[in-house]
């Protein structure tokens, strides 16, 4: 298999964080960031979800 696209570069930075908040004793909201900087690309990912335990 063979990909072609931007090389990687000399400069790559990678940024990432999320957050989790109780909203009762059995379910949480999260979401979260990803994000990927080059010389000439950018990659950005946003997640959210819900977690629900019983």
């Amino acid at each position: 298999m063979q990909a072609f696209g931007p090389g990687v570069g000399q400069t790559v930075t990678e940024l990432g964080g999320s957050l989790d908040t109780a909203v009762g004793s059995k379910v949480h909201l999260w979401a979260g960031y990803d994000g990927t900087f080059r010389d000439h690309a950018k990659s950005h990912t946003t997640k959210v979800g819900l977690t629900v335990s019983w």
